[in-house]
């Protein structure tokens, strides 16, 4: 709840206090810094955030249910991770996992002519143009478009470039995904031997 009050959405807290530097995943380490930061910052006596080392031990344990020794978007808020999945996954099956190719596809549909490519500069699109493709290709509703942007927190109100999106193609969603079947194996293995 403290950090809704200064975020609109829990995809705006992962990426601006939690996962920085973009990777997707959030160590023990960045966890408590990002938690020491926090509460430095809060009003004293602020409920909601863990103050003791065993609150923060025990938020972690709670959301790193797997042991991975990492907190991924997925554990930390589902709604969000549903959300930039698809995404995710639309720039790799219809853009083969390259930005500027689905900025440029998506500036093109909203153009409705090719668009050339210069050499040296970096894709774009407007905001419009992506939420269209979005909608269109990776069946985005209004609400998770919202949500999206909300969380993305682009600055420009109307251009999105590749830098804002770059770090979706460093994420790897298919060995997240692969986790997670293994890990759903395993739980299945261990409740029928130990029932």
């Amino acid at each position: 709840e403290p950090l809704l009050s200064k975020h609109p959405n829990l995809l705006r807290v992962w990426l601006k206090v939690f996962d920085r530097d973009k990777s997707m995943r959030v160590s023990w380490e960045d966890w408590v810094g990002a938690l020491a930061k926090l509460v430095a910052r809060a009003p004293a006596g602020a409920p909601g955030l863990p103050k003791t080392q065993e609150q923060v031990a025990a938020t972690w344990r709670a959301l790193d249910q797997d042991c991975s020794g990492w907190i991924a978007l997925r554990e930390f808020d589902t709604e969000s991770f549903d959300i930039l999945a698809a995404v995710k996954r639309w720039i790799d099956r219809a853009h083969g996992g390259m930005i500027s190719r689905a900025l440029h596809s998506a500036a093109e549909a909203r153009n409705g002519a090719p668009i050339e490519i210069k050499a040296c500069t970096m894709a774009q699109a407007s905001k419009g143009a992506l939420k269209s493709s979005l909608r269109r290709e990776a069946a985005l509703n209004k609400d998770e478009l919202h949500a999206l942007f909300e969380g993305l927190d682009i600055k420009d109100g109307t251009i999105i470039s590749e830098t804002d999106l770059k770090f979706l193609e460093r994420w790897d969603l298919a060995f997240e995904d692969q986790l997670l079947v293994v890990e759903a194996a395993h739980a299945a293995e261990r409740e029928k031997t130990w029932g």
